[in-house]
């Protein structure tokens, strides 16, 4: 209940402040936004009217200062005009009076002076050589400058050196006015810092001396350090030459500005104040203030010096949104209070308002919770008088008064088809009524479907009965089928066996017959080299032959020889005797030589013809052999052939034993199934009996609530064995 009367009032009060603080809040960055821009716009018109009015500070200062000495060349110039040196007794004197005038006019000038070439003045340097205020040159180089109330008079110091002298070089060489960087210098005693402003004298584009006056910077110094902007900023001025003239630090007093951390970020800015003048702003973190800064910077052109100085002005951050931070904090202060009164307003009318809801709430929870929808009598109290009011609380409490009603006759009738009672007609209250339509659509259709659930269940008994006679038959039938097809298959093996044993025989004497063809093969081979080796000897006999004609040759010629060799000893006489003894037995050797060769050349002869006839033979045992092997060869495939048929019946036949097994296991399966339909049918007879007497439970419209139950199934049978030729009774109920 607290957490439906939390939610309604969230829903209520929490928009109402989340649009609150969403309208205070977008207010408050508004009016944040257009004060810290108008409030940024006077900070930055104040930070640069500050600037604007120094820099004018100072080039007031200086242009003075400058003025006098622009005014002051002219007049020295024309001193030495002519008509001027007649009237003039002394312009050396005159001169330094004109300075000291000058000097005492003014009392930002510390000193003037004038410094011309050698002999540019009036060319009487010789006679002034060594004198009071002049070099040993006698150079016209006076500096008057203060003492007490006076002035005194010396000579310039390091007015040729490039550094020292840029008070004289820096006009002399540019022919411009010259306005030099900040510098120390000892007046009274004191390191004063001042600088000097020249103007040079030029004739025929030739410098011929410079006038100039030192400027004290001092009095500006304190001025500017001891002015603020905005109570937190500070000013700071730059030389031409970008070294710190003022700042509010001291150490910081003559310092490149490139030492200056934060002004290293704009260098090239600087530099192009210094050289063209202008202005720029930007930002940065100040050392001195410790915080982030705005500043502003602007150029001062003193005279035609070519030269600027800068002024800048340097203001925190925080200067910035200070004040508007200020009025954002009061803004969101006048926020938080409007939102508190909001928030306690809306709580309390929405607490009045809703908590009657917290009753009624009560009553729905225990409803939802425990599905008790009795009304106890407080309950009803509590909605009578909730009811006579007029609002939506009113009209919610007569609504939930309504509805537990419904729902109660709903139950009602629910309940009555829980006990079974169907024929009650339940009407809806309206086309939209979804529990009465759905009840009532329940109840048409449980009266419907049990109706037609009786129905059926008589039919499925006396199906089953009729599926329970028929697969009974159809198992006798399939066990003689089994017993048929087993000794089938027992026929079949026996013939499969005998066939094997064929083949195997088969085999075997494919294998004697591959056995007798190799060995063939190998003496036909064998007798093919026979004759090779008798064709080889023929032809060896032959070779022989010829070589013993040869040896028949020779030992003819050796026997002619020896006749000519007698012959010859015999004209010789008594010294040929020895000769004729060896000739006659030359004679005998060849001889005897020529016999042994026909005897070896006769049996050579029979040998050959020995070996031709051996040769025929050995051709007709071969040709023999072959016929052999063609022979053995047609036997070995005839066999082979006999032996594969036999395998390949052999095999077939196991096949055919497969099938018949196979058949033999399809009838002993179909033989098992036909007898589990015949007890799944008789299961299902029980079954449908018992489904008929729950039905029966229920009260139909229009309907008998029973059947008569159907015949019973036939009494127990048996079933097939595992060897399909019948086996023990199993019993199926």
């Amino acid at each position: 209940m607290k957490l439906m009367k939390k939610s309604i009032k969230a829903t209520i009060v929490v928009p109402l402040l989340v649009a609150l603080v969403m309208g205070v809040t977008a207010m408050a960055a508004v009016v944040g936004i257009l004060s810290s821009r108008t409030i940024s716009n006077l900070t930055n018109t104040t930070v640069n009217t500050s600037v604007d009015r120094y820099a004018v500070e100072f080039k007031t200062l200086a242009q003075d200062a400058y003025g006098t000495v622009a005014s002051l060349t002219p007049i020295i110039a024309d001193i030495l005009e002519p008509g001027s040196t007649r009237e003039i007794t002394d312009p050396r004197g005159y001169a330094v009076e004109l300075l000291s005038k000058v000097l005492l006019a003014n009392d930002q000038i510390l000193g003037a002076w004038t410094a011309w070439e050698p002999g540019a003045f009036d060319g009487a340097d010789a006679q002034f050589a060594g004198t009071s205020f002049y070099d040993d040159s006698g150079r016209f180089v006076p500096y008057v400058f203060r003492s007490g109330n006076g002035t005194k008079v010396e000579a310039l110091a390091d007015y040729d050196d490039p550094v020292a002298g840029d008070y004289y070089q820096g006009a002399r060489t540019r022919g411009l006015p010259h306005m030099t960087d900040p510098y120390y210098y000892n007046v009274n005693g004191t390191q004063t810092l001042i600088c000097s402003i020249s103007v040079p004298i030029v004739e025929a584009g030739v410098s011929k001396g410079v006038v100039g006056v030192d400027l004290d910077l001092s009095g500006f110094i304190e001025t500017m350090n001891a002015s603020s902007i905005l109570d937190d900023g500070y000013l700071v001025t730059l030389s031409p030459g970008g070294y710190t003239a003022t700042h509010p630090n001291p150490d910081n007093i003559m310092l490149p500005f490139t030492d200056i951390a934060w002004m290293q970020g704009y260098r090239s800015q600087f530099d192009t104040l210094f050289t063209s003048g202008g202005t720029f702003e930007g930002t940065a973190y100040s050392d001195v203030l410790s915080a982030d800064i705005h500043f502003k910077a602007e150029g001062v052109e003193i005279g035609n010096t070519g030269r600027h100085w800068v002024v800048i002005g340097v203001v925190p951050q925080a200067t910035f949104t200070a004040a508007s931070t200020q009025l954002l904090l009061v803004i969101i202060l006048i926020g938080v209070a409007l939102f508190l009164i909001v928030g306690v307003t809306a709580f309390l009318k929405t607490k009045n308002a809703l908590d009657p809801l917290g009753q009624i709430t009560s009553f729905m929870t225990k409803a939802g919770t425990t599905g008790d929808l009795e009304m106890r009598p407080e309950d009803t109290a509590m909605m009578q008088k909730l009811s006579q009011s007029q609002n939506e609380v009113g009209r919610l409490s007569n609504a939930c008064g309504a509805f537990v009603t419904h729902i109660t006759n709903i139950s009602r009738h629910l309940h009555a088809v829980a006990d079974g009672d169907l024929t009650a007609d339940v009407t809806p209250l309206s086309d939209s009524d979804t529990l009465g339509l759905s009840l009532h659509k329940m109840a048409e259709n449980l009266n419907g479907m049990f109706s037609d659930i009786n129905n059926g269940s008589a039919q499925v008994a006396i199906g089953s009965n009729q599926v329970a006679s028929a697969a009974q038959a159809l198992a006798q039938g399939a066990t003689q089928q089994a017993a048929s097809t087993q000794q089938l298959s027992s026929s079949i093996a026996e013939v499969a066996e005998k066939t094997k044993a064929n083949a195997e025989r088969a085999e075997h004497s494919a294998a004697l017959a591959a056995k007798i063809k190799n060995s063939a093969e190998k003496g036909n081979q064998q007798m093919d080299q026979m004759m090779a080796a008798v064709k080889e000897i023929s032809e060896a006999s032959q070779s022989i032959a010829k070589v013993i004609k040869t040896i028949d040759d020779i030992a003819f010629q050796t026997n002619i020889l020896a006749l000519n060799a007698a012959v010859e000893a015999a004209r010789a006489g008594q010294h040929g005797k020895g000769f004729a003894v060896v000739a006659d037995e030359v004679r005998n050797l060849a001889a005897k030589s020529a016999e042994a060769a026909k005897d070896t050349e006769q049996l050579i002869a029979d040998s050959i013809e020995k070996a031709g006839l051996g040769e025929h033979i050995a051709g007709e045992t071969a040709t023999s052999l072959s016929e052999i092997v063609e022979g053995i060869n047609e036997s070995t495939e005839l066999v082979a052939e006999i032996a594969q048929s036999s395998d390949e019946q052999s095999q077939a036949i196991v096949e055919i034993n497969i099938g018949v097994d196979q058949v033999a296991q399809v009838v002993q399966q179909n033989s098992a199934t036909a007898e589990e339909s015949a007890a799944a049918a008789q299961q299902m007879s029980s079954q449908s009996q018992v489904l008929q007497q729950l039905i029966s439970q229920f009260r139909l419209r229009g309907a008998q609530n029973s059947l008569p139950p159907p015949k019973a199934a036939s009494a127990p049978r048996l079933r097939a064995g595992a060897d399909g030729k019948g086996g023990k009774e199993d019993i199926l109920f």
